[in-house]
């Protein structure tokens, strides 16, 4: 029997609070759409951090991993600015410069249980990158050096905060937006069929692209304004409330 429609989630700040821990209630959830016929999906951008992209390889996806000749532009970027960079590769091993780790390197390794290596820039064209995060950077200097890309990398930009930027590198082209229609496509459903719930400014692609696009609250302003429907809080009954629109909605 073919699905009533495909539900993604993103994980953190949706299903899942800051300690990696599921929010009351989302089991529930979860556990409601399947027994009502929903095909669902985790819709995220931990990729190598976690269990998402093993996952999808045994599934047969293939990753969407940036191009050589873009690799080469930001192994001399990040050759020129030693920017500490946090790199999540194709080959399943997670990078980060030797001598420049991010902030918060020790405490999201605790959190995903995704060790992360040193390595020299050169190491990149070895591991075809996923995404690459530049964190806590100065803002001038990403001026400077956003020139050193090409139409073949996209950059997500995080702040200014207290004058630094924390900036997502993946392939242009491929967002959670694209994914989402992706697996549409594979199960024969329609986007009308789909469901994007999420919190954070890289689901918004996703929760325009969906037939119902539902931010939870605490959500940024930019998914509030891309969701057809907000609801409360993950917390409380904001998962909840999230299921009932889907069932009204999709039956």
């Amino acid at each position: 029997m073919a699905p009533k429609g495909l539900v993604a989630f993103d994980l953190d700040g949706t299903l899942l609070d800051q300690d990696g821990r599921f929010f009351p209630g989302a089991l529930v959830a979860v556990r409601a759409l399947r027994e009502a016929g929903y095909r669902l999906a985790v819709n995220t951008g931990r990729l190598a951090a976690g269990f998402a992209l093993e996952a999808a390889v045994g599934k047969g996806v293939k990753p969407p991993f940036i191009e050589p000749a873009a690799t080469r532009r930001l192994h001399a970027l990040l050759s020129r600015h030693r920017f500490p960079a946090d790199v999540l590769t194709a080959s399943r091993v997670r990078l980060h410069l030797a001598g420049a780790p991010p902030p918060d390197l020790a405490e999201h390794v605790a959190k995903t249980g995704t060790p992360s290596f040193p390595v020299d820039p050169e190491a990149l064209l070895a591991h075809p990158p996923l995404t690459v995060w530049l964190a806590g950077i100065p803002a001038w200097a990403w001026g400077q050096a956003a020139g050193l890309l090409d139409g073949e990398i996209s950059a997500e930009i995080h702040g200014p905060y207290e004058g630094r930027l924390y900036v997502g590198l993946r392939p242009a082209g491929r967002d959670k937006g694209t994914a989402l229609a992706e697996l549409a496509e594979q199960l024969g459903l329609s986007r009308e069929r789909t469901v994007m719930v999420g919190d954070g400014r890289n689901d918004v692609a996703a929760l325009a692209t969906a037939g119902l696009g539902i931010a939870v609250g605490g959500a940024v302003p930019e998914a509030k304004a891309a969701a057809r429907v907000v609801v409360g809080e993950p917390g409380g009954d904001g998962l909840l409330a999230a299921v009932e629109a889907i069932r009204m909605r999709l039956g």
